[in-house]
């Protein structure tokens, strides 16, 4: 029981390490004390990833992202996959996709016409995260 009323922090602590075991850190590095020659959360966040992304004027980028960049990537792919299957309308999609932030350098594909079109005709295999979490290999 903590002194604190309202919050647990017994189960803060449990939740912070299910989620560092689940990418892949010992026990010890995931509550944030790594051991001598293990990798740290820290580290693990600062890892290069490389993302698939729709970026202007209309092409498929590759690149290298930190990972605030990769997050931004994720959350354009997310909004490219729901005006494909027509969870969100053009002008929903348009409006969010354009006030987003550049990602390594490219302002993300904001036009809904442009999008669907390169989801069509981009193979799946183009779509490959490679990053911490997949512990270096290509992951679709």
């Amino acid at each position: 029981m903590s002194d604190t009323p309202g919050r647990d922090f017994r189960l803060i602590y449990q939740r912070r390490v299910a989620r560092g075991e689940a990418r892949g850190l010992s026990r010890a590095a995931a509550s944030g004390h790594a051991r001598e020659g293990e990798v740290s959360a820290s580290e693990l966040d600062a890892a290069p990833r490389t993302l698939p992304f729709l970026g202007e004027p209309g092409v498929l980028i590759v690149a290298e992202l930190t990972a605030r960049e990769a997050s931004r990537a994720s959350r354009a792919n997310r909004l490219d996959r729901r005006l494909r299957d027509g969870d969100i309308s053009p002008g929903e999609f348009r409006r969010r996709k354009g006030n987003m932030a550049p990602i390594a350098g490219v302002k993300p594909l904001a036009d809904p016409e442009k999008a669907l079109a390169l989801l069509i005709v981009t193979p799946p295999e183009d779509w490959t995260y490679v990053g911490p979490s997949s512990g270096g290999m290509r992951r679709t």
